[in-house]
């Protein structure tokens, strides 16, 4: 079997650009690049990355995928995925753009289990659950009266954990903490997310401080990545978990955290950390040193598909990120992926579970009809 050809689709944006705050000055922009590897055989595998920045930007991405990596790629055996990862690395390593190996390596994985006619996860060891439970990010920058407002919502939806963005400033966010955990009245699991906003440990630890007498599920990327001695100490002193980080490259970095126990929650994105290849180690090592593995997934839906396979293969996981849009008739429906035809396939269940797609590869497909109306360009 050989590599015939490399495209990719840069993919609008289903809902609009949004403020997350923390350490996040920008808006976000779930437009994506989808890359296809197409086989001689005529099979299709599908990955997807993103810049979060809007489609114009996000054709920087799909050009470099074309114009870079095909180059590289063509006459290659699919199959041989640990080969190509470790060829495709040398060459991202020097041009610093880890986006396109990330969304090749899915695609590879993708394609590979299509032509065997198995769910990705088979190839990933087999599943260890077929549900999973779904998180609800609440990631859009609000009054704290209104994520009140939403955290009563998702109770009645059957969600069971909800992710609020801080890094607001100190009082504000401990007001936020306090008043999103009373509304939970323990029917909800609240976990809180820094985007890397607080800059010295004092503001940290009054953060970790509050999450401990609150009882938050945990506290996600409270300082810059690059401080794992901060985290380090953090993670030792306070009860609450420390989390991250969704802007770490490969397993080889987070195995710095898992040496220094830097961290309790190991969460890579499977767009930017080196694919599923590299997700797939840290799980693994997470499972050696007693971790929990929750990846990233907020996004758009072929990636959170590949996500669900990752997280239904892994024993020390249980957790998807899912983005709920409450403002539509059914809010437990995946809304980030409107090219896609099967978005019920890995939609919520009124429980608050995500059901682990079964058919081959991702298990999720392009949506012909929608298709023109969300794509922007193709190379």
């Amino acid at each position: 079997m050989k590599i015939v050809d490399i495209r990719a689709r840069v993919m609008r944006s289903s809902v609009p650009e949004f403020l997350i705050g923390g350490g996040i000055p920008y808006n976000l922009d779930l437009a994506s690049t989808i890359v296809e590897v197409v086989a001689d055989n005529g099979v299709v595998g599908r990955g997807e990355t993103t810049l979060a920045r809007g489609h114009d930007r996000e054709k920087t991405m799909a050009q470099a995928v074309v114009n870079n990596f095909k180059p590289l790629l063509i006459g290659q055996d699919p199959r041989e995925i640990s080969r190509i990862w470790e060829e495709l690395w040398v060459y991202t390593k020097t041009i610093g753009f880890v986006g396109p190996l990330s969304a090749i390596d899915q695609a590879l994985w993708d394609l590979k289990a299509r032509t065997l006619n198995v769910p990705l996860y088979e190839l990933m060891g087999g599943r260890v659950r077929n549900k999973i439970r779904a998180y609800a990010t609440s990631a859009i920058k609000k009054a704290p009266e209104e994520h009140v407002a939403d955290i009563k919502r998702y109770i009645e939806l059957g969600i069971q954990g909800v992710k609020l963005g801080i890094g607001r400033g100190v009082a504000e966010d401990k007001r936020l903490i306090r008043m999103a955990t009373e509304a939970a009245e323990d029917k909800i699991r609240v976990a809180v997310d820094a985007n890397a906003f607080y800059t010295n440990h004092m503001d940290a630890e009054e953060i970790a401080q509050i999450c401990d007498e609150t009882g938050i599920f945990w506290l996600e990327e409270p300082v810059q990545h690059s401080d794992i001695a901060g985290l380090a100490y953090l993670n030792h002193k306070y009860r609450t978990p420390i989390s991250g980080y969704q802007t770490e490259i490969s397993a080889a970095r987070m195995k710095d955290y898992l040496q220094h126990n830097a961290l309790e929650i190991y969460q890579p994105r499977i767009c930017h950390s080196g694919g599923i290849t590299q997700s797939k180690r840290v799980a693994e090592l997470c499972d050696v040193f007693n971790k929990m593995f929750i990846p990233h997934a907020f996004g758009s839906g072929m990636k959170n598909a590949a996500t669900l396979h990752l997280i239904a293969s892994t024993n020390n996981a249980g957790w998807i990120e899912f983005p709920v849009v409450l403002d539509v008739e059914d809010p437990r429906q995946f809304m980030t992926g409107n090219y896609l035809s099967n978005l019920q396939d890995i939609s919520m269940d009124e429980q608050g579970f995500v059901t682990v797609p079964s058919g081959p590869g991702n298990g999720v497909e392009l949506n012909q009809d929608t298709l023109d109306q969300y794509q922007v360009a193709a190379f």
